[in-house]
């Protein structure tokens, strides 16, 4: 239940509920349906609560990280297999679905050694291009931009994901569904040959005029 979460920073951080929602101009009311009527706060509220106990909204929900994966890349001196955190695996999911809905985002390698060599920091330079393909615009920003958006893009759609799960059912059989089901049917076994007819060709039984492999 979030309440628990939410209790356990408070004590964390030394702080009551009640402080707690006086800081951020939360109604103490709300947090009452947090801990006796089970809801949990809005993304924006959320949000705020994180920043607010330094800590990630995964946190927050107690979401687990994504698993690591071990991906095969093609270098100059040949292929390499790397693991990429499960954060990078998040971010990748975040540029696809971007490009998906029509926005491209990138890095202006040339602009950045630009700036960087005249003294501009890097995270401060604007080197980051943003492509509307619908609008035909182009935008750059800095990577504390696209971290940012990055972020509230995953940190709401984990949100809203966990919001529906909490709401239907869970189901026990969890391996039901990770594989095809229903599970193709194995071949039926042949059945034993008669005791004492062993020297007996498998092929006498097939229909007359079948071919091997019919």
């Amino acid at each position: 239940m979030f309440y628990d979460r939410f209790f356990e920073l408070c004590q964390r951080k030394g702080v009551t509920p009640t402080q707690v929602a006086r800081d951020l101009g939360v109604r103490q009311s709300t947090v009452s349906m947090w801990k006796k009527q089970g809801t949990t706060p809005k993304y924006d509220t959320l949000k705020k609560l994180a920043d607010y106990f330094g800590v990630t909204t995964d946190d927050l929900y107690d979401i687990k990280p994504l698993p690591a994966k071990k991906v095969e890349l093609n270098f100059s001196k040949g292929k390499e297999t790397v693991e990429l955190p499960g954060g990078t695996l998040e971010y990748r999911a975040v540029r696809a679905f971007l490009k998906e809905l029509g926005f491209l985002i990138g890095i202006n390698e040339s602009l950045l050694d630009e700036l960087t060599g005249s003294g501009v920091d890097s995270k401060e330079a604007e080197v980051w291009v943003i492509a509307d393909k619908r609008a035909k615009k182009v935008y750059l920003a800095k990577a504390t931009d696209i971290d940012a958006l990055e972020d509230r893009i995953l940190s709401f759609s984990k949100f809203e994901i966990y919001e529906l799960l909490r709401r239907i059912t869970e189901t026990t059989i969890y391996d039901k569904y990770l594989i095809p089901w229903p599970p193709s049917k194995e071949p039926p076994e042949s059945p034993p040959a008669p005791a004492g007819d062993t020297d007996t060709p498998a092929a006498q039984d097939a229909p007359e005029g079948a071919e091997e492999g019919e």
